[in-house]
């Protein structure tokens, strides 16, 4: 079995190189003769025998109708490998900006075919990275379709080779392409709860829960670019048809700050996850936060945006 699997994962290394050079990673493919590769399945080669088997017959007898039937059905199977490979040809496919997730989701990209010609490509199937291959119908010019991806850990994953293929029409051939394109996912950690340690003096002011000197709802503001949505004032609008966000007394002193070093765990994986807890509860409350992160300072702010951006640091953070 040793031996085994030696063989298979040189193999397969060689061909993953293979591959490379004949599709390099790409902002964009176009499907063509370079990377569309046909060969026929396990029907196909039944009716290649199939079809021997019958002109042997023909000759064998001198039957000119058997004969008539082989050179028919050779036609057929010639004509299902060109309209396998015409399916794919000339289709362009090019990635969209996909989703960031947490660990443990679902990884989901976003893939545009395009074809020129708007003639229709019919029963195709994208599979991407060992995950369930996923089939679907290019009608008109432009057809989007999403790919998931397991994600077991954070950082930045990419989407890896996608296979394509088809075996259309009468399923006697199949004719596939592997493509690489630049498209990744930033995968955060997964949030758990996490104990903080005790600071100096019993001061806790700078936990999720007690932001320091938050203070008393002043009054309310029109609603501006950038604002965040869970500082909406929803009686407001609802009596008065119009967005008001809820100011705050001292808002230069309700800012928390969130660092790496203030969790008890002692792994480096599970602080990031404590910390990215605490981002999410504070993004949900509206208040401003900041994140400290040893040498990567992140100034206090709200609003998807700075949720984002903490949150990406945190997936690329590398100790």
């Amino acid at each position: 079995m040793l031996i085994v699997d030696a063989i298979k994962g040189r193999f397969d290394a060689a061909f993953a190189r293979w591959i490379e050079r004949r599709s390099p990673v790409a902002a964009s493919v176009r499907l063509g003769l370079g990377n569309i590769y046909v060969f026929p399945t396990l029907h196909g080669l039944v009716f290649g025998a199939m079809v021997l088997i019958t002109f042997v017959t023909g000759v064998n007898y001198q039957n000119s109708l058997v004969l008539l039937t082989s050179f028919f059905l050779a036609v057929v199977f010639i004509v299902s490998i060109l309209a396998a490979f015409a399916n794919l040809s000339g289709l362009i496919i090019s990635a969209r900006d996909s989703e960031d997730c947490f660990s443990g989701d679902m990884a989901v990209f976003h893939l545009v075919f395009s074809d020129a010609q708007g003639a229709g490509r019919h029963r195709i199937f994208a599979q991407c990275h060992q995950a369930e291959a996923r089939g679907f119908d290019c009608v008109g010019k432009e057809t989007q379709l999403s790919l998931a991806r397991q994600t077991h850990r954070r950082g930045r994953l990419p989407m890896g080779r996608v296979c394509i293929d088809t075996r259309y029409p009468l399923g006697l051939v199949r004719a596939w392409s592997w493509i690489q394109l630049h498209a990744e996912v930033v995968v955060y950690p997964r949030p758990v709860q996490g104990e903080r340690m005790a600071i100096a003096g019993g001061d806790d002011s700078d936990s999720p829960g007690q932001a320091r000197g938050e203070g008393d709802v002043a009054g309310l503001r029109e609603f501006a670019q950038g604002d965040s949505i869970r500082r909406i004032s929803w009686k407001h609008f609802a009596s008065k048809g119009a967005l008001y966000v809820k100011d705050r007394e001292n808002p230069g002193e309700s800012e928390t700050w969130l660092s790496l070093d203030a969790y008890a765990a002692n792994s480096l994986e599970l602080r990031l996850a404590n910390l990215c807890y605490d981002i999410v509860q504070m993004d949900q409350s509206g208040r401003p936060f900041g994140v400290l992160l040893h040498s990567k300072v992140l100034a206090p702010g709200t609003g998807d945006a700075h949720r984002k951006q903490a949150l990406r640091a945190l997936a690329d953070y590398q100790g």
